[in-house]
């Protein structure tokens, strides 16, 4: 960071005072501490050393300007300016520097026409000759030629930011809550097409690896989140992407064997909540390091970050296109107005494979990390990348945006103030100026007519590749809404068959159903043997069984400081708790522990587990039947919670009736 030039102006030699008292010998020595701390990058401790010379001299000029800059790379904004307009009430010709630096800090707060007022002030002072300002002007000129190169840019990126707030309208962000975030790091959101599920990526430190993590939505709230059962290993498992018919997904594999670089893109066909096949796809790994994945609404483009060889730098973000064959296209970096010579990542496409956000470090941005967004245009060429501004992109990072199925709400990770620690998961409303256009999701199904049975063949449409349906002869389209979809099909010992299906406007919380019937023109029932027909009647496609909702029921337990055991109080609880589900067939049980922040994180951590242990000890005495108990012990929920709260087991029962 370019902050670190500045140091430089900041040397004791030029404000040091002949230590003939201890007074002015302790400011000397806590201000070197300071500065070498700082050097450090020991922001904390040097703005303690500067804070000690500001008690016994509070208008001492370098101390202020210094402990500004310590704000400023702390992320606390507001105290920065305090201390910047501190040293310019006492000397408005300090530093020519100092009118940057405001100007910066007012555009990290999002205050854009007061940052444009200072940095127009710092290009006027360069008319006035070095002598109006203090000792250090020499020492700032080179920084302030590298600020002179940057200036236009960073007032561009302000009135850009003015247009951004007048027009893209988006009114608040929310954080998602508890039962998602903690004081570990969570993000890359995925929320399900009918938001029944929300899986994130949680990393609970520096040390640990990443993990995937799913919560259920009961009553318009998120359950807590826990992590996905025979999914996660020892080494780190990045977040998915679904094809929006949720049968396809494609996460990030590190250090497994068959990655080729330090961590790939796999595939895994999924069937309810069962992964039933895990391959690598070709063309798209190389032997360096590729990572989250998205994958376009109907599977057909995939877009992800690598820092391959044939970059703009750091990471860039690329796509590969599914050709006729099925195979992936050579990969394409999407080019100089999404990409830089810095990092970018975590790339999104929306439905209508218009509008790509993505997060990234090398556009002028609010913070250490910002989420932007580029149109594609007529000419097949993306637009400049263009920042969402505030209240989405803050002074902190912010990271992975997701948009639900209906186009409504947007989802990212930040890490900024007010969050439960580390990245939090937080959402908005989309305004119509960001909206994509309508997509449905639609689902076919090719049947033979007269015997119900799937059939295997190639679905042709205009100005598409293709499609080929599956072995329950189903197929996935997203096609504009309120337009007419027409479909051809042409398989051998059928009547050529072609229609126009009118496609409405929806919602996208599940499919919208559409059926193709083949019919033969060469044989009817009457003219197949005996034999044939039994053979044709044990294979007829029933009608599909009434689709059964899974419910939730959910109880807590609350303890006393230190305490594990099941009082009687506890026991006569979850005896009345499982008599209302006694009706039902319970297919999973989850006993999450928690505790309260006093105590160390490894005693928090045994207590959490020991109470979901002995919860489960007991649930297993009753001899209920169930096919999974999953039992995890979380540690301490924070101070942000009050402590009598966090001290609790979390039951959560799924089931379906009988």
């Amino acid at each position: 960071m370019k902050y670190f030039f500045i140091l430089f102006t900041l040397l004791l030699t030029e404000f040091t005072f002949a230590q003939t008292d201890p007074e002015t010998k302790f400011i000397n020595e806590n201000f070197k501490n300071g500065e070498q701390a700082m050097l450090e990058r020991k922001y904390r401790v040097a703005l303690q050393s500067f804070q000690k010379v500001l008690k016994i001299k509070p208008r001492f000029i370098p101390a202020l300007r210094a402990s500004g800059t310590c704000y400023e790379l702390l992320g606390d904004h507001e105290k920065a300016l305090s201390s910047y307009f501190n040293v310019l009430s006492q000397d408005p010709y300090f530093s020519r520097l100092l009118y940057y630096d405001i100007g910066r800090t007012y555009y990290r707060l999002g205050q854009y026409h007061n940052a444009l007022d200072y940095f127009s002030q710092f290009i006027g002072l360069q008319k006035l000759d070095n002598q109006h300002f203090g000792l250090a002007v020499e020492r700032e000129l080179p920084q302030e030629q590298e600020y002179l190169q940057d200036i236009y840019q960073n007032i561009l990126a302000c009135q850009i930011s003015i247009d951004s707030i007048q027009y893209l309208n988006i009114m608040e962000v929310i954080n998602i809550g508890p039962a998602i975030n903690t004081k570990s790091d969570e993000y890359f959101p995925f929320v399900a097409n009918d938001n029944s599920l929300l899986f994130c990526t949680r990393r609970k430190g520096e040390e640990r690896d990443e993990d995937l993590f799913v919560s259920v939505a009961s009553q318009s709230h998120w359950q807590t989140a826990s992590p996905v059962a025979g999914f996660n290993s020892g080494n780190n498992e990045g977040m998915g992407t679904f094809v929006r018919n949720g049968r396809q997904m494609y996460f990030t594999a590190c250090e497994r064997e068959k990655v080729m670089g330090t961590c790939d893109i796999w595939e895994a066909k999924v069937e309810g909540k069962k992964v039933t096949k895990i391959s690598v796809p070709d063309g798209i790994n190389s032997d360096k390091w590729e990572s989250q994945a998205c994958i376009s609404c109907d599977g057909n483009i995939i877009y992800f970050a690598s820092n391959r060889e044939g970059g703009m730098g750091g990471t860039d973000i690329w796509r590969c296109k599914k050709l006729a064959s099925g195979a992936w296209s050579e990969p394409e970096n999407l080019g100089p107005s999404i990409n830089t010579a810095q990092d970018e990542e975590a790339p999104f496409i929306t439905n209508d494979g218009k509008m790509l956000y993505f997060s990234s470090t090398g556009h002028f941005g609010l913070g250490e990390e910002d989420i932007y967004f580029s149109r594609l245009q007529n000419n097949g060429f993306w637009s400049k990348a263009r920042n969402l501004g505030q209240p989405v992109n803050t002074a902190s990072r912010e990271l992975g945006f997701f948009l639900s199925a209906d186009g409504k709400t947007g989802y990212f990770a930040s890490d900024r103030k007010g969050g439960y620690g580390g990245m939090d998961i937080y959402k908005f409303e989309l305004s119509a100026q960001l909206a994509a256009d309508p997509i449905t999701f639609v689902e076919g199904v090719v049947i033979d007519a007269d015997f119900r049975l799937p059939v295997v063949t190639t679905i042709k449409i205009p100005n598409r590749n293709p499609i080929q349906t599956d072995e329950r002869g189903r197929f996935f389209i997203c096609f504009p809404a309120n337009q007419n979809l027409d479909v051809q099909v042409n398989h051998t010992g059928f009547r050529p068959y072609q229609n126009t299906f009118e496609i409405p406007f929806w919602e996208n919380h599940n499919v919208f159903d559409i059926t193709i019937q083949l019919r033969t023109p060469v044989k009817s029932l009457d003219s197949i043997e005996e034999k044939d027909v039994d053979s044709l009647k044990n294979n007829l496609i029933t009608p599909p069984k009434p689709i059964v909702q899974p419910l939730i029921f959910t109880h807590g337990l609350y303890y006393g400081m230190n305490e594990s055991e099941l009082s009687s109080k506890h026991k006569n609880e979850l005896d009345d708790f499982f008599k209302k589900v006694t009706t039902h067939v319970i297919s999973k049980i989850e006993i999450i522990g928690f505790a309260d922040y006093v105590g160390s994180d490894a005693d928090n951590m045994k207590l959490s587990e020991e109470r979901a242990k002995k919860v489960a000890t007991f649930i297993k005495e009753r001899e209920l039947k169930v096919d999974n108990i999953y039992i995890d012990g979380q540690g301490e929920i924070g101070e942000e919670q009050d402590a009598e709260e966090s001290r609790r087991v979390e039951i959560i029962i799924h089931a379906t009736p009988k």
